[in-house]
C-alpha cells in the first residue's frame, strides 16, 4: 500500500491545485508514515535509506543531470552553470579537480614541482600570501605576482607595469633598488644627485655626491673617503678654484714625472718665493737661458759646490769672467781647502783665464811674514792642502803578523798555511774528529798614528760546503780589549768576502786585535781564511 498512497497523495495535491487556482504548490513524495511537509519544496528519499540520487533533465541526447553523491555529501552537476547574479559561499570553494581551473589555493607553490594545468592559472600560496601565475603548463613554471615586500617579488608583472615603493611614488628609506650588471638605466629627464656645500663625513664605496661649493662631482672610493670623479684637466680645476692658488695646507706637494719632463713656459717672470729653495736631482741637472741670465743672492753667500768630480766653469764664446765691485778683494781660503775668493784676476797674452797673481803670494795672509822660502812653501801647503779626511785600508795576508794559535785541549785538527792560485795565501783547518772542532787565530796591530775613525772589516773565507753547521769562519775585532764588532758564522763553497761594521773609536796608541775562529766537524768539512782588511780614515 506504500506506493499506492504516494500516488494518491500526488493526485490529491494536483486536484487541490486545480480547484484552488493560483495557490502555492508542492510535489510530495511520501510513504505511509509521512503525510505532509513543513514547507514548500520537493523531498526525495525522506526515509533516509541512503544511496546516490539523480535528477535528470530532458531525454533527447543533450540532457543534463544533478547527482547527489551520498558517500561524499556533494552535488555533481553534469553541465556548466551560468549564474546571472552573484555567487556567495559560506564554506570552502575548491576548483582543484577542474580541467579548466583558473584560481585555486596551495599551501606551497614550488616552481617545477607544483602542477600547472593551464597557462595563466592563478594559485594563492597560503603559507606566504603570495600570488603565483602559471607561465608554462608543461614545465610547471610559476612566477610570483606580488608579495607585499621589495621589488624582487614583482617578477610576474608585465613590461607595461611600473615599479613604485608606495602610493607616494618614492622609494622609501630601507629599500634598495639594484640594477644588475649588463642592465642599462636610461634617464630621459633630470637625474637628481645628493648635493650639499660640504661632502658628508661618512660614505660607503660607490656613493656619489655633488659638492655645490666647488661644483665638483665626488665618488666614495673607500669608507668615508671622497675623490673627485673622473679625469679632470688642470685648467678646469684652476678655473673653478676660488683664489687661483694651489694650497696644500702646509703639507708636501709632489709631482711624479717618471721618465717624462716637467716644462714651465711663460712669457713673463717665473718667481719661486720661499724662505728656502732646494732642487735635488739624482741625475744630471742643468739650467739654460736663451738670453743673458743671472744667478744672484741679495743676502748671504752664493756657493757653487761639487762633492764629486770637478767644478767646471765653461764659456764657449770668448772668456770666463769673474768680477767683483770691490777692487780690494783679498784671498780667503775655506776650511775645505778650496779657494772661496781670489785676490786678483790676470789675463795673459792670447788667452784669458782665472788665476792667482804670482806677485801677490804674500797676500795669502797679509799679517804673516816669512823669513825663508821653506816657510813660504809650508804656508802654501797648509793653506792649499786638503784638510778633508782621506780613506785608507790596512790589509793583512796569511801568515798574519805575530799571529798566535788558541785552541782548547779537547779540539783536534790540523792547521796549515797554504796557497791557492786564485786566492793566494790562506790558512786551512781540517779534522778527522766527529763534532765541532774549533781553532782561533789572533794577531794584534797598533793603531796608525794618523787614524781618525775605523770602518768595516772585510775578510776572505771558504768552506768545504755552504752549511755553517758543518764548517764556518767567524771574525771579530777588539780595541784594547773592548769588542768593536763581529761577523756571524759564515760558510761558502767558493771564496767569498765577509764583512761587518765596527763601533769602536780608537786613537793613536791603541792596539787592535783580530780574532779569527775556524770550525770543522770532520765529515769532509774544511774552514779556510785568507786576507783581512780594515777600512779607516786619517
Amino acid at each position: 500500500m506504500k506506493h499506492k498512497n504516494k500516488i494518491l497523495g500526488l493526485v490529491t495535491t494536483f486536484g487541490l491545485l486545480m480547484n484552488v487556482g493560483m495557490a502555492n504548490a508542492a510535489i510530495l513524495f511520501q510513504d505511509d508514515s509521512f503525510h505532509d511537509i513543513a514547507s514548500e519544496g520537493i523531498l526525495i528519499d525522506e526515509d533516509g535509506t541512503g544511496g546516490d540520487i539523480e535528477i535528470q533533465f530532458g531525454n533527447d541526447g543533450t540532457d543534463g543531470s544533478i547527482n547527489w553523491i551520498d558517500s561524499t555529501n556533494t552535488f555533481d552537476i553534469s553541465n556548466s552553470i551560468n549564474v546571472q547574479g552573484g555567487v556567495e559561499a559560506n564554506g570552502d570553494v575548491n576548483f582543484s579537480n577542474s580541467t579548466s581551473m583558473r584560481l585555486r589555493e596551495e599551501a606551497t607553490v614550488t616552481d617545477g614541482v607544483t602542477a600547472c594545468l593551464n597557462i595563466g592559472e592563478v594559485a594563492v600560496e597560503t603559507s606566504s600570501s603570495l600570488i603565483y601565475v602559471c607561465t608554462d603548463d608543461v614545465a610547471d613554471t610559476w612566477q610570483a605576482v606580488n608579495s607585499g615586500g621589495d621589488a624582487t617579488t614583482l617578477n610576474g608583472l608585465t613590461e607595461t607595469s611600473f615599479l613604485r615603493s608606495d602610493d607616494d611614488s618614492s622609494l622609501q628609506s630601507g629599500n634598495t633598488l639594484t640594477i644588475d650588471s649588463g642592465a642599462t638605466l636610461n634617464v630621459d629627464g633630470s637625474l637628481v644627485l645628493p648635493t650639499g656645500t660640504t661632502n658628508p663625513a661618512t660614505c660607503s664605496v660607490g656613493e656619489i655626491f655633488f659638492n655645490t661649493t666647488d661644483a665638483s662631482l665626488y665618488t666614495c672610493s673607500a669608507t668615508d673617503t671622497w675623490d673627485s670623479a673622473g679625469q679632470q684637466d688642470f685648467e678646469s680645476v684652476y678655473n673653478t678654484d676660488g683664489d687661483d692658488t694651489l694650497t696644500t695646507s702646509g703639507g708636501n706637494f709632489s709631482i711624479d714625472l717618471g721618465a717624462g719632463e716637467f716644462d714651465v713656459t711663460s712669457s713673463g717672470l717665473i718667481d719661486f718665493n720661499s724662505s728656502t729653495f732646494d732642487s735635488d736631482s739624482t741625475g744630471a741637472f742643468s739650467i739654460s737661458g736663451g738670453a743673458s741670465s743671472n744667478l744672484s743672492t741679495t743676502a748671504g753667500d752664493l756657493t757653487l759646490e761639487s762633492n764629486s768630480g770637478e767644478l767646471v766653469l765653461t764659456d764657449n764664446s770668448t772668456s770666463v769672467q769673474l768680477t767683483d765691485t770691490d777692487p780690494g778683494l783679498n784671498v780667503v781660503f775655506g776650511t775645505n781647502g778650496l779657494i772661496d775668493a781670489i785676490n786678483a784676476y790676470t789675463t795673459t797674452s792670447g788667452a784669458s783665464y782665472v788665476g792667482i797673481d804670482n806677485t801677490n803670494l804674500p797676500n795669502i795672509d797679509p799679517g804673516q811674514t816669512f823669513t825663508s822660502v821653506q816657510e813660504v812653501l809650508e804656508a802654501l801647503d797648509t793653506e792649499v792642502g786638503s784638510v778633508s779626511a782621506e780613506n785608507d785600508v790596512l790589509t793583512f795576508y796569511p801568515q798574519f803578523p805575530d799571529v798566535v794559535i788558541n785552541s782548547s785541549a779537547t779540539d783536534r785538527g790540523k792547521l796549515e798555511a797554504d796557497y791557492d792560485a786564485t786566492e793566494g795565501n790562506y790558512y786551512a783547518w781540517t779534522t778527522r774528529q766527529n763534532g765541532d772542532q774549533d781553532i782561533e787565530l789572533r794577531f794584534r796591530v797598533p793603531v796608525p798614528a794618523d787614524i781618525s775613525t775605523i770602518g768595516n772589516v772585510d775578510f776572505r773565507y771558504q768552506t768545504a760546503n755552504a752549511t755553517a753547521g758543518d764548517n764556518a769562519v767567524t771574525v771579530s775585532l777588539n780595541n784594547n780589549g773592548s769588542a768593536c764588532g763581529s761577523s756571524t758564522a759564515l760558510a761558502s763553497s767558493a771564496w767569498t768576502t765577509g764583512s761587518f761594521s765596527t763601533t769602536c773609536t780608537p786613537v793613536a796608541g791603541d792596539v787592535l786585535e783580530f780574532v779569527i775562529n775556524m770550525m770543522a766537524d770532520g765529515n769532509g768539512s774544511e774552514a779556510n781564511v785568507g786576507s783581512v782588511e780594515l777600512d779607516y780614515s786619517n
